[in-house]
């Protein structure tokens, strides 16, 4: 579809996951939250062996103010150029990047043959942002010289200020972005009527990426414009600070790190997701249902969810409203549910019980269930 019709920006996001994380006040770099209560279900913060970064949006970030995200960002024009793909090809194997028979999301098939392959140019995105947000620089280097942290602060500022020239400066830094170690995760688009200020008539249509590695470089700074701070967390530790109510998760966030709660071993989380990648990547749009007592969010594989051809992408329907409360609603899909509840609480809970291409289910964040 052109872009001229679509309502969203293209975006990437990246799932940084470290069995060694570098803790560095100078760049903000937290370690986990501390003094958590066990999460029902969930393994306890000590029985993961790694960390996974994530960021407190600023307050005057134009999305999800002061929310605590992966890091990413919107795609730029420089990040599919096609002089990248020589530059990457002398450290990096591009062609298994390539899915061949896996499900294949619109981002990834609708774009123009006179730029690079999207499931590159959005590797480079999410490195990219990576990068001008936190000040990690995902990289092979292409001399044995090391770059001091005031280059790579020079770098990253470079960057910050002209995203189009990635290229150009990783040739003068003599670094090349390791594709190869970001395993393709999953798909989500922005739903449409949304009411909260933080994120009305913005949408992205981002790719997220689960990069598991000790290798990378750090510079002393970070984008203090979009970013207050970086923090090393577990699972279970930001999930319960979210049950607190201490901070703010958005849906994918929640999603995503029920997910990774079904991992405690930094090594096997990185060879299921280097596995995993080759069944694809599907669309996720969560579609709203008002219930008498709340909002269902539906997600692919659930009962409600609409059929793609009939998937209202632009808005232009109002969304369904039901007179049942969510707990009826749910008893009504009780076979198929991939679904969020937000009711009276801030606290988002996931429903699901349907598997979908080779992830194993989310971790529930409430054992009960009434269905």
């Amino acid at each position: 579809m052109s872009s001229a019709l679509k309502s969203w920006r293209e975006a990437a996001t990246i799932i940084l996951v470290s069995s060694k994380p570098t803790v560095q006040s100078r760049i903000g770099l937290k370690e986990c939250f501390k003094n958590e209560k066990v999460v029902p279900g969930w393994p306890k913060s000590n029985d993961y062996d790694y960390r996974v970064l994530m960021m407190k949006r600023s307050l005057k970030s134009g999305f999800f103010p002061s929310a605590y995200v992966f890091p990413g960002g919107i795609s730029d024009k420089g990040d599919f150029n096609l002089e990248w793909s020589s530059f990457l090809s002398s450290t990096n194997n591009l062609e298994h990047l390539e899915i061949a028979n896996g499900v294949r999301p619109p981002m990834f098939t609708d774009f123009d043959n006179n730029r690079l392959s999207p499931v590159i140019g959005f590797r480079i995105t999410a490195i990219r942002e990576l990068f001008e947000e936190c000040g990690i620089l995902i990289c092979r280097k292409l001399t044995e010289e090391s770059l001091s942290t005031d280059e790579l602060e020079d770098f990253r500022k470079e960057v910050n200020e002209s995203p189009s020239s990635f290229l150009k400066l990783c040739k003068k830094y003599s670094v090349v972005p390791d594709v190869d170690c970001l395993s393709e995760w999953s798909n989500w688009l922005t739903p449409n009527h949304l009411e909260d200020p933080g994120v009305k008539n913005r949408r992205y249509d981002t790719a997220f990426y689960l990069a598991a590695t000790d290798e990378y470089l750090i510079s002393k700074g970070s984008d203090k414009r979009e970013v207050e701070l970086c923090q090393w967390v577990t699972p279970t530790s930001v999930n319960e600070e979210f049950e607190k109510c201490e901070l703010f998760l958005p849906p994918p966030q929640i999603y995503e790190l029920s997910r990774l709660a079904n991992f405690t071993k930094f090594k096997n989380l990185r060879e299921f997701a280097i596995d995993r990648q080759q069944h694809g990547t599907e669309r996720w749009m969560p579609v709203r249902i008002s219930t008498a007592d709340g909002i269902t969010a539906c997600l692919p594989g659930d009962t409600f969810y609409p059929k793609i051809e009939d998937l209202d992408l632009y808005g232009q329907v109002p969304p369904l409203e039901v007179k049942e409360t969510m707990e009826e609603n749910d008893r009504l899909s009780k076979d198929h549910l991939n679904r969020f509840s937000m009711g009276k609480t801030p606290i988002t809970v996931i429903k699901c019980n349907v598997a979908n291409l080779g992830f194993p289910l989310p971790k529930p964040r409430v054992q009960k269930s009434s269905l």
